[in-house]
């Protein structure tokens, strides 16, 4: 139905109503994957360009489903579930559109919903995929069979853009429109986790304009967006400790490659 409604419309709904609750949030991983992979993001759209959207962030002072009142409570996710789902919304491309109050808007919304390296993510990058090489690490055991090795596995069956994450770790990745490439890392876990991925695996869904950890290791630096950490030259992997519900996202600055290739 997508398909057909994409072209008549510049954005439609995709999801049920999103509240402030953790599993809200969750719902929407697989949704954004299958649309993604069905190259309905950015689609053609009635005299432009057709956008899958998520529903309304509901961020900042909010009132609750189904009751005659007006804006009289916080939003119940944390910090950690609020950048979550405001990273995966930024670099799915959904529409932005704040669901609160903005007469009391607190700063800490202001600066999440209007932060500009997520603005520019939601309005400028392309190739904006799940991303399914990487691992994890939980109370400091890797597990026997990693996420990747697995992935490999299904990649001679199935399309690696479709296969379901069990293990509640997702990562999206995106190019921006001057080199970087941005990566994210999602924890939906109920406890921290370790995400890890090599750099070489970066290639193989040509997210980066380097094609070996050799040459990533000579041209491209990168940051962690909430820390605001700089890592300098990247390494042979990029890896995050992710708090319960949490997230990463790294901007991976392969300029200096882009200018000399070309």
């Amino acid at each position: 139905m997508a398909k057909q409604v994409s072209s008549l419309v510049n954005m439609y709904r995709v999801t049920a109503d999103d509240w402030d609750r953790w599993d809200h949030v969750a719902a929407h991983f697989d949704v954004s994957r299958d649309f993604a992979a069905a190259n309905m993001t950015g689609a053609v759209g009635l005299g432009g360009k057709s956008w899958p959207d998520l529903d309304m962030l509901p961020l900042g002072w909010l009132t609750d489903p189904g009751v005659n009142e007006g804006p009289h409570r916080r939003c119940n996710l944390n910090l950690d579930e609020q950048r979550t789902q405001m990273a995966l919304w930024s670099i799915t491309k959904s529409p932005i559109m704040y669901g609160g109050d903005l007469r009391k808007i607190d700063e800490t919304t202001f600066n999440l919903i209007t932060h500009p390296t997520l603005l520019e993510i939601n309005c400028f990058s392309k190739n904006n995929k799940e991303f399914p090489f990487i691992t994890e690490t939980k109370k400091d055991l890797k597990r026997s069979a990693s996420y990747f090795s697995r992935v490999l596995q299904k990649l001679k069956e199935l399309n690696p853009l479709k296969i379901a994450n069990s293990q509640g770790i997702r990562s999206w990745s995106a190019n921006g429109r001057t080199g970087e490439l941005y990566l994210s890392f999602f924890n939906l876990n109920s406890q921290e986790i370790t995400i890890t991925v090599r750099v070489s695996s970066l290639g193989m869904l040509n997210s980066l304009p380097v094609k070996n950890s050799t040459a990533a290791s000579s041209t491209c630096t990168y940051n962690e967006v909430w820390s605001r950490k700089e890592f300098g030259i990247l390494k042979e992997t990029i890896s995050a400790n992710i708090a319960p519900h949490g997230s990463a996202l790294f901007v991976i600055d392969c300029k200096s490659f882009t200018r000399l290739s070309q």
